[in-house]
């Protein structure tokens, strides 16, 4: 995950310009530095005006490269949060399978659905374009995953095929997650 880049050297220079501005107070109530007074007098307005122009800019430039830089982050979190459901009721559902125990299916109902739910729910558009496809990728396993436990509900028992099936499927949703996930 993304660390968030806050500007440590805002408090900096806000920091400086107070200290600046207070020499200078103190310089012209001292009577110190007469082309100091003169100057403060004709165009440190100008300057103050330059200056605060230049900084609103800077602030407006920041500001949307920060709200996006949030906005992405959270799209990774919601996408690893959406992964990690997923492998995790993909691993359930793989031992259940190869257990053979069409009872404990049920208790994996919920999870699959909760992760099929929180797919569409990731702003895909905010993940690295190499990873979009592969996100879609899992969105549609989570699905597929979702009909096939809804396929296999009324059973008593399950096939080798639906087996091997599930660790096939196990390995993709694992193999997918991964890439995912490397940077």
């Amino acid at each position: 995950m993304q660390q968030d880049d806050d500007p440590n050297w805002a408090p900096a220079i806000g920091a400086l310009a107070l200290v600046l501005l207070l020499a200078s107070l103190a310089l012209v109530a001292a009577g110190g530095w007469s082309w100091f007074a003169k100057f403060l007098e004709s165009a440190a307005p100008a300057w103050v005006q330059a200056v605060g122009s230049l900084i609103a800019l800077g602030i407006a430039i920041w500001l949307p490269r920060r709200q996006r830089s949030l906005e992405r982050s959270d799209a990774r979190r919601k996408a690893l949060s959406f992964t990690a459901l997923l492998v995790s009721a993909a691993r359930g559902a793989d031992k259940v399978v190869q257990a053979n125990s069409p009872a404990r299916l049920q208790s994996l109902k919920h999870l699959v659905e909760q992760s099929a739910r929180l797919g569409p729910l990731v702003p895909v558009d905010l993940l690295p374009t190499d990873k979009i496809a592969i996100f879609v990728a899992l969105a549609a396993m989570a699905e597929e995953m979702k009909l096939a436990i809804a396929d296999m509900e009324p059973r008593s028992t399950f096939g080798d095929g639906e087996r091997q099936d599930f660790r096939a499927r196990l390995e993709s949703i694992e193999d997918l997650a991964a890439k995912l996930f490397n940077e």
